[in-house]
C-alpha cells in the first residue's frame, strides 16, 4: 500500500510549503488527491490483510479505522461501514474525507446556542445548511470546529471510506467533540468527563434487570444529585448500551406536567436517542438500497419538501411523487396489509402519494370514510394502519407539524 504513503507525503509537502496553514489544508488536500483516483484503484491496492483487519472491526467508520499512512503531520485512515449512523457531529481536526466505495446521503448543518446548560452542553437550533449525494470518489473538505458539523447516512450495506486528518496531541486521532442531537437542539461532548458515569449506568443496567421500582426511584434521586452533562451521558450510556427505550415514556408518564426547563430537555434528548436507536435498527437490518435509500431520506429530512427533494437526488431518472409512493408502499406493506383486497391496497397507495403531494391527512381521512368502494371492516382496518403510519417516529418529517426550535432546513 506505498501508493497511499506516497500521497501523503506529497500532500505534507505541499502543506509545508504554505507553512502549514490549517485552512489551507483540506483544499491543497483534495487536489492532491485528485490525481491518484483511489476509488478506482485504491480497492485493489488494499490488501487481503487489510480486508481480514475489517471483518474483525465494529462497523461503524468513525469509531474503528484502520491505518494506511502516516506522515510526522499527518495520518490516512480506511473506514469500513456496515450500519451505525453518523449523527451531526464536528471534528477537531482539519482535512478532509474521499468516498471510496457505496452512496452517502451527506449533510451539513449550522448551529445557533441558545441556552448554556453546562460546560460543553449546549441548547440551540440545528439548522441544515444542504444535503448532497456522495458516489464513490467525490470528497468533502472537513475543518475542526463549528465550522463544520457534518451527518451520513450510508445507504449502500457495505460502504468504505478514506480520511486524511491532521494530527493532535489534545485529542486522539478519531475522536468527535460535539455530537448533536438533530430534534432536541442538544450540543453535547460525549467524552466521558467523570469515570463512575460508566459504572453508574452498568449499576443502573443490573437494577434494571433485577427491580424495576429501585431502578426508578434510583433514577429520581440522580435527577436531583448530578449535573445536566453528566445527566444527558448517563442517558446516552443507557439506550446505546443497555437499550432502556422505557427511559421515554418513565419521563413522559413521570414528568408530563412539571415545568423544569431541564426536565424538558431530557426529554427531547431521550426522544431524539430513540429514535436514533430506531433507525439504527432499520440500518443494520435492511440490505435493500431502496430501502436503505428511504429511511436515509426519512432520518434526515426536516419536512416534507426536504425529503422530496433528497429522494429526487437519489433517483433522479423517476417522478418523485410516484417514486416515494411506491418506496413508502413497499416499507409499510404489513401482512395483513398484503392479504387485504386489492380495492384497499389500492386506496392506501394513493393516499401515500396525496401525501406527498402535499394533501391533508386529515381530509383524505374522511373521504376514505366516504368512499363507497370500500367496505365497512376494511375502511377501519385501512384507517387503523394509516394511523400507525401516522403516527409512527419514522415518518414523522411527512406530517406537517409544530416548529421545532432544534431544526429547521435551510435546503
Amino acid at each position: 500500500m506505498m501508493v497511499f504513503q506516497q500521497a501523503l507525503e506529497l500532500m505534507e509537502e505541499r502543506w509545508k510549503s504554505v507553512q502549514f496553514k490549517l485552512e489551507q489544508l483540506p483544499d491543497l488536500g483534495i487536489r492532491t488527491m485528485e490525481k491518484f483516483q483511489f476509488h478506482e484503484t485504491g480497492l485493489n491496492i488494499l490488501s487481503d490483510d487489510f480486508y481480514k483487519q475489517l471483518l474483525h472491526l465494529p462497523s461503524h467508520g468513525a469509531a474503528n479505522v484502520i491505518t494506511v499512512a502516516e506522515t510526522s503531520s499527518l495520518y490516512m485512515f480506511v473506514h469500513y461501514w456496515s450500519d451505525g449512523i453518523a449523527t451531526p457531529h464536528q471534528h477537531v481536526w482539519s482535512g478532509f474525507f474521499m468516498n471510496l466505495k457505496g452512496t452517502i446521503i451527506h449533510s451539513e448543518y449550522e448551529y445557533e446556542a441558545l441556552e448554556k446548560l453546562g460546560p460543553n452542553l449546549d441548547f440551540g437550533r440545528l439548522s441544515t445548511k444542504r444535503t448532497e449525494i456522495l458516489y464513490p470518489g467525490d470528497m468533502v473538505p472537513v475543518y475542526p470546529g463549528k465550522a463544520y458539523i457534518h451527518g451520513l447516512w450510508h445507504v449502500d450495506s457495505f460502504c468504505l471510506s478514506l480520511s486524511v486528518r491532521t494530527k493532535t496531541n489534545k485529542f486522539s486521532s478519531n475522536q468527535l467533540t460535539i455530537d448533536y442531537n438533530r430534534c432536541s437542539g442538544i450540543a453535547i461532548d460525549l467524552t466521558p468527563k467523570r469515570p463512575d458515569i460508566q459504572q453508574l449506568t452498568l449499576w443502573l443496567g443490573v437494577l434494571y434487570e433485577r427491580n424495576r421500582n429501585i431502578y426508578e426511584k434510583s433514577l429520581d434521586n440522580i435527577l436531583n444529585s448530578l449535573d445536566a452533562c453528566s445527566i444527558l451521558l448517563m442517558f446516552y450510556h443507557l439506550l446505546k448500551l443497555h437499550s432502556h427505550l422505557e427511559l421515554i415514556n418513565y419521563f413522559e408518564t413521570k414528568y408530563s406536567i412539571v415545568s423544569d426547563p431541564l426536565l424538558g430537555h431530557y426529554k427531547n434528548f431521550l426522544h431524539d436517542l430513540g429514535r436514533d436507536e430506531i433507525f439504527f435498527g432499520i440500518r443494520s437490518n435492511i440490505t435493500d438500497f431502496e430501502l436503505r435509500a428511504l429511511y436515509g431520506a426519512l432520518y434526515v429530512a426536516d419536512n416534507l419538501q426536504h425529503f422530496l427533494k433528497i429522494l429526487a437526488l437519489l433517483f433522479p431518472k423517476e417522478p418523485v411523487v410516484d417514486t416515494g409512493g411506491q418506496l413508502l408502499f413497499k416499507a409499510t406493506n404489513t401482512p395483513v396489509l398484503k392479504e387485504s383486497p386489492q380495492s384497499l391496497q389500492n386506496t392506501y397507495k394513493l393516499y401515500l402519494k396525496a401525501i406527498l403531494a402535499g394533501s391533508s391527512h386529515e381530509v383524505f381521512v374522511a373521504r376514505i370514510n366516504s368512499d363507497s368502494e370500500i367496505g365497512l371492516q376494511e375502511t377501519e382496518s385501512l384507517i387503523q394502519h394509516i394511523q400507525g403510519f401516522r403516527n409512527s417516529i419514522i415518518f414523522t418529517p411527512l406530517f406537517p407539524r409544530e416548529g421545532s426550535v432544534a431544526s429547521t432546513s435551510t435546503n
